[in-house]
């Protein structure tokens, strides 16, 4: 079975910086990747000029999206309880932590700090 990767925000960042390392992971697995809607909210956050807004919007539609869900919630407070003040972990990570567990997804991100609770991650660059 082929791995599906959960793209945390900070490779999408990279990617829309025009980073090559962001640009060509992403180009070689595009197929594969999906994002949580909480990173979706991430870019839109960091997104100020109307150039940007509108960049963020294309990339958005080429991922498929995982929601959250009640077990998907539970699973982050307990995972940002035990992570969050040892390791930096936010609510966000703990979140796309949970969903990449709750989904058999690889977490893919440069963060490895913040994910110590993901066995299936990815550092790509």
């Amino acid at each position: 079975m082929a791995t599906t990767y959960l793209v945390d925000t900070d490779i999408l960042i990279d990617y829309l910086r025009g980073d090559l390392k962001a640009v060509q992971f992403l180009e070689d697995h595009l197929s594969a990747c999906s994002i949580s809607v909480l990173t979706v909210t991430e870019l839109f956050s960091g997104a100020k000029l109307a150039k940007q807004i509108r960049h963020v919007e294309v990339l958005v539609q080429v991922f498929k999206l995982f929601s959250l869900d009640l077990d998907i919630s539970r699973q982050a407070g307990l995972f940002r309880a035990k992570y969050g003040a040892s390791h930096g972990t936010g609510v966000v990570d703990a979140i796309l932590a949970a969903t990449a567990e709750k989904h058999g997804l690889c977490l893919v991100s440069r963060n490895k700090k913040h994910f110590p609770m993901v066995t299936d991650l990815l550092v790509p660059y």
